[in-house]
C-alpha cells in the first residue's frame, strides 16, 4: 500500500453551549460524528491527527 500523501485534521473538543450536547459525540446513524469523519478519511488512506480538549477520554476511550 503506498504511504499517505495527505493529512486531515479533526477537531473533537466542542462543547455547543446553545444545543446543550457534546458536539463530536452527536450520533450520525449508528456512529458519531467524530467516528464518521475519522472513517471517511481512514477509507481514502489519510494519515489522521485528531485534536480534543473537553471530555477528550470520552473521545478517545468512547
Amino acid at each position: 500500500m503506498k504511504a499517505p500523501r495527505f493529512a486531515a485534521v479533526v477537531l473533537a473538543g466542542g462543547l455547543s453551549t446553545r444545543m446543550k450536547e457534546f458536539k463530536p459525540l452527536l450520533p450520525v446513524g449508528k456512529a458519531t460524528i467524530t467516528d464518521h469523519a475519522i472513517s471517511l478519511f481512514k477509507n481514502i488512506n489519510v494519515n489522521i491527527f485528531s485534536f480534543v480538549g473537553y471530555r477528550g477520554d470520552d473521545i478517545i476511550y468512547g
